[in-house]
């Protein structure tokens, strides 16, 4: 629609185009036919086309005018739209990750870690490693590696990879599913 619409703009603003330029060159013909001193009513005549012309030209930008107002209020609706299902977005987004946020947290609880036990564990499913996690939180990584040594026999969990799994696998959709999706 909108390749049909800028055609169509194109040849309106050609046919504008045309209309003036007939319309300067018909200015300059009264003007000469005036100074030469031409009949009344060849003069009469020419003026009547002119004016006909600035009613053709008229009609003509307000038809532009009127289309670039349509394609104004369309882009509007759609970015309105789109900031809707961004904002909708957001909003499952964010109940998402306070569900799994409170998922997380119920299980620390039952496998009863302490807050820095808890800080670490949360790093680790983030992805960060030992030494990153050391710096953060401003001790030595033997420190972090006791520390999830004790997440990992608290919570039953051998290592991170199973900690991060443990909270994330029901989240991933399995292929198949994904096939059906996309079917």
């Amino acid at each position: 629609m909108v390749n049909k619409q800028l055609l169509r703009d194109k040849d309106a603003l050609f046919h504008s185009g045309l209309l003036l330029t007939a319309l300067i060159l018909l200015l300059g013909d009264i003007l000469g036919d005036f100074v030469a001193g031409t009949s009344f009513s060849h003069i009469a005549v020419e003026a009547i086309i002119v004016l006909a012309i600035i009613c053709a030209l008229k009609i003509s930008l307000k038809a532009i005018l009127t289309d670039y107002k349509e394609q104004l209020r369309l882009a509007e609706e759609s970015i309105k739209t789109q900031e809707g299902v961004v904002e909708k977005y957001r909003q499952q987004s964010k109940n998402f990750q306070e569900g799994l946020g409170e998922e997380i947290e119920k299980h620390m609880l039952r496998w009863k870690l302490t807050v820095a036990e808890k800080e670490v564990a949360l790093l680790l499913i983030k992805g960060l490693l030992t030494k990153e996690i050391g710096q953060i939180r401003g001790v030595k990584e033997k420190t972090i590696r006791q520390q999830s040594l004790s997440i990992y026999r608290k919570s039953g969990l051998g290592n991170r990879s199973e900690l991060a799994a443990f909270f994330l696998e029901d989240l991933l959709v399995p292929s198949s599913k994904i096939k059906q999706q996309n079917a």
